[in-house]
């Protein structure tokens, strides 16, 4: 075992601060484990442990050691170097890359840090990236299949969005105090984030892509779902899935004095007249959601100053994903076969050459029940499928026959 003297001048116990003799009792304790651990011995007997000593002057890892025997140690406080960053003093993780804006919060105006982070965890998704509003934090996860699925005639998006119990300090009040099905709050957002990720996706595009964001920390006051659409957002922007990213989000309130507050806290939506969930790129929208507090609404040019004022707080959290995305994104993938979307392209013209005439024909009958409407577009459809089918079948056999 090594001595306390020893185990002392590894490290540097003002570093972490703990007190050197504690530090150093923790060392010894701390190697005769790993002594035991490895070699298997037992009964008091031990074997010697060496600790190396740390690079970093403020680092408080313990990292791999080697035994007598040669084998070598599990690092001690799992896989990533941490230690306190001397110029800004917050914890910094190796392998990670931040980037961050700084926000007004609520009617109070309060400073925030909006900051998206990727490296550290879910290293094994297409896209992984922690994102923080304050003290509310949430990770989004981007993956996506391999290969297209050929038998899809959408794009297979489907977006998870949970908000844990324990984000909120508390236990599931269930049985077996565990997570129960997706709540109303949790689809509506699972909803939202659908509705700003998927237009920007590239026509034909048919990987089947799963998002997932998971609320860690609520600090009860922000709405997660805005966290969600920024993080999904960074998550993507990092990938190598093909998107016509990032987006941005914000929520705004007016107040009873027609003030738009933005980024407000629940409190304040809940004192105002009219709140508005933004969502876009630099220059296009994406999502509106707004809802009326209070009765009698809101004019017109307070609704107008408040998608002004959404869509600049949106923009904002879009430069540090592009930060992010330059510092840390992979190369992108290329969204399908040239080959592929050349032939989807030319059937389509077609389809709209054959079916254009006669679809203004059936809206013009403005047939009032949805299943005679139905019936009669699936009658069109039947009708253009066989005259395409009999075209191809005519267009192979010539082709075959000059070939002959």
């Amino acid at each position: 075992d090594i001595s306390p003297r020893e185990a002392s001048t590894c490290h540097a116990p003002e570093a972490v601060g703990m007190p050197a003799e504690a530090m150093a009792r923790g060392l010894a304790r701390w190697s005769r484990r790993v002594g035991r651990g490895l070699l298997g011995s037992r009964g008091g007997a031990s074997a010697t442990a060496v600790v190396p000593t740390i690079e970093h002057p403020a680092a408080g890892f313990l990292g791999a050691g080697t035994c007598a025997r040669g084998w070598s140690a599990r690092r001690a406080f799992g896989t990533s170097l941490r230690h306190a960053s001397t110029a800004a003093g917050t914890p910094v993780f190796d392998g990670a890359t931040c980037e961050g804006v700084d926000v007004e919060l609520g009617t109070a105006r309060t400073r925030a840090t909006v900051g998206f982070e990727t490296g550290r965890v879910a290293r094994l998704a297409n896209g992984a990236v922690v994102a923080s509003m304050g003290d509310t934090v949430a990770m989004c996860a981007a993956t996506t299949a391999r290969h297209p699925d050929p038998d899809a005639s959408f794009f297979p998006l489907s977006v998870d969005y949970r908000e844990r119990a324990s984000a909120y300090g508390k236990i599931p009040a269930t049985f077996t105090r565990r997570e129960g099905p997706p709540k109303d709050r949790e689809v509506l957002a699972m909803r939202v984030v659908d509705r700003v990720l998927r237009p920007l996706f590239p026509k034909g595009f048919k990987n089947e892509t799963s998002v997932q964001v998971v609320v860690l920390a609520s600090d009860q006051s922000q709405d997660p779902t805005v966290l969600a659409v920024n993080g999904a957002s960074a998550a993507l922007a990092v990938s190598d899935i093909p998107w016509d990213g990032p987006a941005g989000a914000a929520r705004v309130a007016v107040d009873d004095a027609g003030v738009v507050v933005v980024n407000p806290s629940d409190a304040d939506c809940e004192a105002s007249r009219f709140v508005l969930t933004y969502a876009g790129t630099q220059t296009k929208t994406l999502m509106i959601e707004a809802v009326a507090m209070k009765p009698g609404g809101v004019p017109e040019e307070t609704v107008a100053a408040a998608l002004e004022a959404a869509h600049e707080a949106a923009r904002e959290m879009i430069d540090p994903q592009r930060r992010l995305a330059e510092k840390a994104g992979k190369p992108k993938r290329d969204a399908c076969d040239e080959r592929q979307a050349t032939t989807a392209a030319a059937v389509r013209d077609a389809v709209l050459v054959m079916a254009r005439d006669r679809l203004d024909a059936l809206y013009a009958e403005e047939i009032q029940s949805k299943s005679g409407r139905g019936k009669k577009m699936a009658e069109l459809k039947d009708a253009v499928f066989e005259e395409l089918a009999a075209e191809s079948s005519v267009t192979s056999a010539s082709s075959s026959s000059s070939s002959s």
